[in-house]
């Protein structure tokens, strides 16, 4: 496996570390990087740490660091091979600049009981998850699971129907770390979405993800209503969490959402199908 990190022309490369290094050697040419992993396996796990410096090419509103992966497997899931994150100067005070990652909650919803018009919003095309499904036993759905590309901090999810989308960059679902799943809580034909009903899950509620003939079950531990700029919800976990974000409280005069809600749930186990 074959890491290469290309991040953007106003960042010069300080330093790589990589732990654990079994020898692992960074090839940092300009602004990119290339780390040759040899062989790994399914347990392996690294992290690589990368000093940077904003340079005189430094200016608002910024970037976007791009990694991918390349590997001979034969078995390889192509659309978990690349991720990106996008990166703003918020301040270019004495000549340097402070760079973070920018996200927000998305916006799932439409107006209630109202047709939106789609035909001028830009048709989004998800990523396959080889059918992973949803299912939250308390609120009776069961729903397919596509990938939401992460293009310039924020993600398309007006297409979605009736579908979950898992939002690109954050753990794909199952997989250690938080994986943030949204789906819509009005459709743009007016009606309930499939998760117009995600504020009343409870501490203890099972949510099931469905993926490759295994059953990961989770267990709720907290359903709050979170305002759209609160980007806690993307929060780093080591174990395999999972949450779900959808919209609240639709305001006719800005024709928005004011609130988001936000649910939250553990890996408990996991089960054969």
């Amino acid at each position: 496996m074959v890491l290469t990190d290309t991040k953007p022309a106003f960042l010069d490369i300080i330093s790589i570390t990589i732990s654990p290094n079994p020898g692992l050697i960074p090839v940092i040419s300009g602004n990119s990087f290339t780390i040759n992993f040899g062989t790994v396996t399914p347990t392996d796990s690294y992290i690589i740490t990368v000093v940077t410096r904003v340079n005189a090419l430094g200016q608002a509103p910024g970037g976007s660091n791009n990694a991918s992966i390349t590997t001979g497997s034969t078995t390889d899931r192509t659309f978990n091979n690349a991720a990106s994150a996008a990166l703003q100067i918020t301040s270019t005070a004495s000549g340097g600049g402070a760079v973070r990652s920018v996200r927000a909650l998305p916006e799932t919803g439409f107006a209630p009981g109202v047709v939106t018009d789609l035909s001028h919003t830009p048709r989004e095309v998800y990523l396959s998850t080889e059918d992973v499904m949803l299912e939250i036993p308390a609120l009776g759905i069961k729903i397919p699971v596509v990938g939401v590309p992460l293009k310039e901090g924020a993600w398309n999810v007006s297409w979605l129907g009736n579908q979950a989308g898992w939002l690109q960059g954050t753990a794909f679902p199952s997989w250690s770390g938080n994986s943030v799943l949204t789906s819509h809580v009005y459709l743009s034909n007016g009606l309930a979405g499939p998760f117009v009903n995600l504020n009343k899950l409870k501490f203890g509620d099972k949510i099931i993800v469905h993926a490759y003939g295994q059953k990961y079950t989770f267990e709720v531990q907290t359903n709050v209503i979170l305002e759209p700029n609160d980007i806690s919800a993307f929060r780093h976990e080591e174990k395999p969490w999972l949450t779900l974000v959808t919209c609240k409280e639709y305001d006719e005069k800005s024709k928005a959402y004011r609130k988001r809600v936000v649910v939250r749930a553990v890996l408990v186990s996991v089960t054969k199908e």
